[in-house]
C-alpha cells in the first residue's frame, strides 16, 4: 500500500514520519502485528505480516515426540555424570557453557554429547527449522500451549 507518491520532506515530513512511526508502534504492540516499513525517496510502502503464537496439532505432536526423546537422552546423561562424579550434578544448561565448564573434563564430554544429541533430535523432529525453539519459548508464557503439549505427551506414552 502506497501512502504518498511524493517524498516526505521538511518539518511536515518529520512530523508525518513521527506520527506514522508512533501509529505503527501502537498497532504492533496492541494489534499483534508487526509492520515492515520501507522508505523510498518517492513513497512510503507498508507490508504487514501477522506473527501467530498458535501451532498446529501436528507441530505440537512432533514437538512432544522430540521432548520425549530428549528426556531419554537427558536421563541417561544425568546418570552417567552422577556415576562419574559421585554426586548429583549441578544444574546444566546447554545454552550456558559456564554450567558445563563447572564439571570435570570427562563429565563435560558427556554433557556436550547430550547437548549435541538434543539439538539433533530437535532438528530431526519433523518441525521446521527454529520451530522447536519457538514452541519452547511460547510454552513458557502460554498455559494453553503447555496443556496441549502435556496432552500430546500423555497420548504418545499410551
Amino acid at each position: 500500500m502506497v501512502i504518498s507518491s511524493r517524498p516526505l520532506s521538511g518539518l511536515n515530513g518529520v512530523l508525518s514520519r513521527l506520527f506514522i512511526a508512533n501509529t505503527l508502534a501502537f498497532l504492533g504492540l496492541f494489534g499483534g502485528m508487526v509492520p515492515e516499513v520501507s522508505w523510498h525517496p518517492t513513497a512510503l510502502v507498508f507490508r504487514w505480516s501477522a506473527y501467530s503464537q498458535e501451532f498446529s496439532p501436528e507441530s505440537i505432536n512432533h514437538y512432544a515426540k522430540a521432548v520425549l526423546a530428549i528426556e531419554v537422552e537427558r536421563k541417561k546423561a544425568f546418570e552417567e555424570i552422577q556415576t562419574l562424579i559421585g554426586r548429583v550434578p549441578p544444574q546444566l544448561t546447554c545454552t550456558n557453557r559456564d554450567s558445563i565448564r563447572k564439571l570435570p573434563r570427562n563429565a563435560q564430554a558427556i554433557a556436550v554429547n547430550f547437548c549435541n544429541r538434543s539439538k539433533q533430535i530437535a532438528e530431526e523432529s519433523g518441525l521446521k527449522p527454529g520451530e522447536f525453539n519457538r514452541i519452547t519459548e511460547a510454552a513458557k508464557n502460554n498455559a494453553n500451549l503447555k496443556t496441549q503439549i502435556q496432552r500430546a505427551i500423555i497420548n504418545l506414552r499410551r
